[in-house]
């Protein structure tokens, strides 16, 4: 079975590439401030809960 002309690595390298300028394209300095930002907050939350449990142990998950 032979495999259809538009398929292999070399277009799935082009539909990567294209799909990467069209996200370039579609995000400005304001979009990734903000995506940087959430990551940055996202992340402190699992250091947060990561230093709870390593103080309480198992009791983390109790409130007050």
């Amino acid at each position: 079975m032979a495999n259809p002309p538009e398929a292999g690595p070399e277009v799935g390298e082009k539909r990567a590439v294209q799909s990467d300028k069209q996200l370039r394209r579609a995000l400005n300095q304001w979009d990734i401030a903000f995506l940087v930002v959430g990551a940055m907050i996202g992340s402190g939350w699992l250091f947060g809960s990561l230093g709870a449990a390593n103080t309480a142990g198992p009791a983390a998950i109790f409130p007050g």
